[in-house]
C-alpha cells in the first residue's frame, strides 16, 4: 500500500506529463497528516513541479526545496511548518492569493535564479478595509531572503502600521485600487527604517526597492494633523523607486526621506526616484507632500501635488536638513504640476540658519519645466541658505529653468548660493516681491545668472518689483519685465558686478525700470547696464557702464 503520508501528490518532469509519484489513498486514510519531507525525498535531480492537492501539508522539520523543484499547490492546500523550524524554497511557488501557510515556524524563499512572487494573502491578509493586516505583510517581507522578489499585492483595503521593507523587494500592485491603509495612530504604513524592530535583517542598509500601482492611504479627514505621521517612511536606503502611486489623506507627510541616525553610525538615504504619483492632502491639513532631510541623489518627475500643507508648514517639497552632517545634494525636481498648496513655498530647498554650512554642501540642484498653480497664499520656489559666497566658496550649481509660476505670494527668493541659473520661466501674477539674495550682511548671491524669462505682474501688492540685495556677479540678460521693475535695496552686502544688458521693460506700471534705494552700496565702474529696450520709462538708477 503506498505511504498515506504521500497521498495527494504530484511530481511533474520535463520528460514526462505525469510522474509515477501520483499517490492517492482512499478510505480513512484521505484525513491522514502528510509530510511534505516525504514528497521532496522522492524527487531527485531532474527539473519538476510537484503538486500539492488540498488539505494540510506537515513540515515538522527543517526541509529545503531545491531549485529544480517547482511546487505547485491546489486550491484548498496548505503547508504547516511547525514551531521553530524553517521551509526553505530555492525554486518556486505558484499557488492562490489566499492562505496557504497556517504553521507558526518560518518561511524563506530564497530563489537565485528569477523572482519569487508572493501575496500576502499567503499568510491571511484580507483587505477588506477592517482587518488588520499589518502581520499578513510582515510575514511576506521577512520570507524572503536577501534574493528579494515581489510583493504583489491583490486590490483591497489593507490596514498597515508601520511594516517594514528589505533589500531587493517589490511592492506591486494590480492596480492602484490596491491600497495600504494606515492604521489609527500608526506612524506610517511602510518604512524601510531597518531598526524598525519587525523586519529581519536588522541593521544593514535597505538596497533596491521598488514601489509600484498602489494607494499609500491616511486619514487626516477623521484624525486630523500630525506632522511626524507619514504614509511612507525611507530612512537608510538607496536605490528606491516609488512609480505611478497614489499617496492620499496624509496627516504629516505622503512621503518622509532622511537618514537612520543611531549612535555610532550614520546610512545616508541615496537614488530615490519618485514618479508619476499622486500627492493629494484632501484638506490642506498637513505637514508636506514630500519632507527630504538627507538624501545623495532624488528625482521627482512628472507628479501632481494638490491640497496639501497647513499654513504654517513648509509646503509641497521641502528639503530641509536637521543637522550639518545631513546629506542635500543631487537633486531634479521636474514636471510636476501643483495646485491649491497651502505652506510657506510650493517647492523648498531650505538650509536652516540653525543647521548652518553643511558639512556636503548643498550641489546640483534643477527645479525644471513645473508648473506652479497658486491661490495667493503661498510662494513659489524657494532654494536658500545661510552663506556668504565668497572666491574660495564651492559653486552650489542651482538650475531653475521653464518652469511656470503663477498666482503665489511670492514668485520665487534665491538667496546664499553660488552658480545659481534661472532661465526660461515664466513667473506671474504674484502678491509680494520675489527676492535674490537677502537683508543680512552675512548672506549673498555670487555668479548668478537670470536670462530668458518673463516676469509679468510681480509684485503686484507692495510694488517693490524683484528685489535684489547683497549680490556679486549678477546678470540679468535678455528677459522681459512686464509690470515689473529691479529694485536693489539698502539692506544686506553690496551690490557688485551687476551686468544688465538686452532686456525688454514695459508696462504702464513700469514707472522706473531699474530702481535704488537711498544707502545701497554699489561701484559703478563695476556695473554693466546696455541694449536694453524700454518701452515706457526709461528711468535707471544703478549707476553703471552704459
Amino acid at each position: 500500500m503506498p505511504n498515506s503520508r504521500l497521498q495527494g501528490a504530484a511530481f511533474l518532469t520535463a520528460a514526462f506529463v505525469w510522474c509515477s509519484l501520483m499517490l492517492v489513498c482512499p478510505g480513512p486514510l484521505q484525513s491522514a497528516q502528510r509530510d511534505l519531507r516525504d514528497v521532496i525525498g522522492t524527487t531527485g535531480a531532474s527539473p519538476g513541479t510537484v503538486m500539492l492537492a488540498p488539505g494540510s501539508w506537515f513540515v515538522p522539520d527543517d526541509l529545503e526545496v531545491p531549485g529544480n523543484i517547482k511546487l505547485r499547490l491546489s486550491a484548498g492546500a496548505a503547508i504547516d511548518v511547525a514551531a521553530g523550524r524553517t521551509l526553505t524554497l530555492h525554486g518556486p511557488l505558484e499557488a492562490r492569493a489566499a492562505r496557504i501557510f497556517t504553521g507558526s515556524g518560518n518561511v524563506v524563499f530564497d530563489r537565485r535564479r528569477g523572482k519569487q512572487r508572493v501575496y500576502p494573502q499567503w499568510w491571511g491578509a484580507k483587505g477588506d478595509g477592517r482587518t488588520d493586516d499589518t502581520f499578513a505583510f510582515q510575514a511576506a517581507v521577512n520570507a524572503f531572503s536577501d534574493a528579494g522578489g515581489e510583493l504583489y499585492v491583490p486590490d483591497g483595503i489593507y490596514i498597515m502600521d508601520s511594516v517594514g521593507i528589505k533589500s531587493n523587494i517589490a511592492v506591486i500592485g494590480r492596480s492602484r485600487r490596491a491600497i495600504l491603509k494606515q492604521k489609527k495612530g500608526a506612524g506610517c504604513c511602510v518604512t524601510t527604517n531597518p531598526d524598525n524592530g519587525k523586519v529581519k535583517s536588522p541593521g544593514r542598509k535597505r538596497r533596491n526597492i521598488r514601489f509600484n500601482h498602489l494607494t499609500f492611504r491616511g486619514a487626516v479627514e477623521s484624525e486630523g494633523f500630525s506632522e511626524f505621521k507619514m504614509l511612507l517612511d525611507i530612512r537608510g536606503a538607496s536605490g528606491v523607486n516609488i512609480e505611478k502611486c497614489n499617496f492620499v489623506g496624509f496627516r504629516g507627510d505622503g512621503v518622509y526621506i532622511d537618514a537612520v541616525k543611531a549612535p555610532g553610525r550614520i546610512l545616508h538615504s541615496s537614488g530615490i526616484t519618485i514618479s508619476g504619483c499622486l500627492f493629494d492632502g484632501v484638506n490642506r491639513d498637513n505637514r508636506n507632500g514630500i519632507s527630504v532631510i538627507d538624501c545623495d541623489g532624488i528625482a521627482i518627475v512628472k507628479c501632481l501635488f494638490m491640497n496639501t500643507s497647513r499654513p504654517d508648514m513648509p509646503g509641497a517639497i521641502d528639503f530641509e536638513p536637521d543637522y550639518r552632517y545631513d546629506i542635500i545634494r543631487n537633486i531634479m525636481v521636474s514636471g510636476d504640476r501643483f495646485e491649491n498648496i497651502g505652506g510657506g513655498y510650493v517647492i523648498a530647498v531650505s538650509i536652516p540658519g540653525a543647521v548652518g554650512r553643511l558639512d556636503h554642501p548643498l550641489e546640483n540642484v534643477e527645479i525644471s519645466g513645473n508648473h506652479i498653480l497658486g491661490d495667493g497664499t503661498s510662494g513659489g520656489i524657494y532654494v536658500g541658505q545661510t552663506q556668504l559666497a565668497g572666491g574660495k566658496t564651492q559653486p552650489n550649481n542651482i538650475l531653475i529653468s521653464g518652469n511656470i509660476v503663477q498666482n503665489t505670494k511670492r514668485a520665487f527668493m534665491v538667496f546664499g548660493v553660488k552658480g545659481a541659473v534661472m532661465a526660461g520661466n515664466v513667473f506671474e501674477d504674484c502678491a509680494l516681491d520675489p527676492y535674490i539674495s537677502y537683508s543680512q550682511k552675512n548672506i549673498n548671491v555670487m555668479n548668478m545668472k537670470v536670462t530668458g524669462n518673463t516676469f509679468k505682474d510681480l509684485s503686484v501688492k507692495n510694488r517693490v518689483g524683484i528685489a535684489v540685495f547683497g549680490a556679486s556677479g549678477l546678470e540679468f540678460r535678455n528677459n522681459v519685465f512686464d509690470n515689473t521693475h529691479l529694485l536693489f535695496r539698502r539692506h544686506g552686502g553690496p551690490d557688485d558686478y551687476i551686468s544688465i544688458v538686452n532686456n525688454t521693460f514695459k508696462g504702464p506700471r513700469t514707472t522706473a525700470p531699474v530702481q535704488r534705494d537711498i544707502g545701497n552700496v554699489t561701484y559703478s565702474g563695476h556695473n554693466r547696464i546696455a541694449g536694453n529696450t524700454f518701452l515706457g520709462n526709461d528711468t535707471v538708477l544703478l549707476p553703471a557702464e552704459r
